[in-house]
Order: structure tokens, then C-alpha cells, then sequence
């Protein structure tokens, strides 16, 4: 059963994540998981999760309207960026890609 907290993903989480109590939230996701060999998984992955995944210093990429979901009836959605960090990433010589990927 998906849930309407990602409603557009393969994968499913089972409520709403709670920013304010991470680890509760993620240890009742990990708990509803069917497979317990993936809850073995998760569990050994999620105390070193900081050694294995390297997190934006910024998050700069997380601005409202920022998805590629084509309003109803539109085939797609060009992806646009504001022109403060068009600027920004232009100085760094970082190319923006605008492609569509529904």
C-alpha cells in the first residue's frame, strides 16, 4: 500500500516523516518493513550512514516549485532555475542541466 506522503515514488514510506525526531520516525519506518533481511541491512547501514553518504552543505536545490512535474494536461516541465543561483553556479562553472525527466 503506498502512502500519500510520496505518492509518485516506487518505494513507499509508512507516515510522514518527523523532522524534529529523526530517529524515532526512522526506527518505525525500519520496524514496518516486511523483509527482515532488509531490516538487517538497514539497521548495520544507518549507525555509520555519515562514513557512506556525503551530505550538500547547502541546500540549495530544495526551492519551492523545484520538480519536474508537468502541470495537468502539459506534457512537461522545463526545468528552471532562479537567477540567484543561475549566477552562483555560472561563477563556480558548474553547468545547469535543464533537461526534462519526468
Amino acid at each position: 500500500m503506498k502512502s500519500p506522503y510520496n505518492m509518485h515514488s516506487p518505494t513507499s514510506i509508512s507516515e510522514k516523516c518527523e523532522i524534529g525526531n529523526l530517529d524515532a520516525w526512522l526506527e518505525r519506518e525500519v520496524a514496518s518493513l516486511m523483509n527482515q533481511e532488509d531490516r538487517i541491512l538497514i539497521e548495520m547501514i544507518i549507525p555509520n550512514i555519515l562514513r557512506m553518504v556525503r551530505f550538500a552543505e547547502e541546500s540549495i536545490l530544495l526551492w519551492p516549485g523545484c520538480d519536474r512535474v508537468p502541470p495537468h494536461g502539459e506534457r512537461q516541465r522545463i526545468h528552471k532555475y532562479p537567477d540567484d543561483l543561475k549566477k552562483r553556479l555560472k561563477a563556480k562553472g558548474v553547468t545547469m542541466d535543464i533537461r526534462s525527466k519526468p
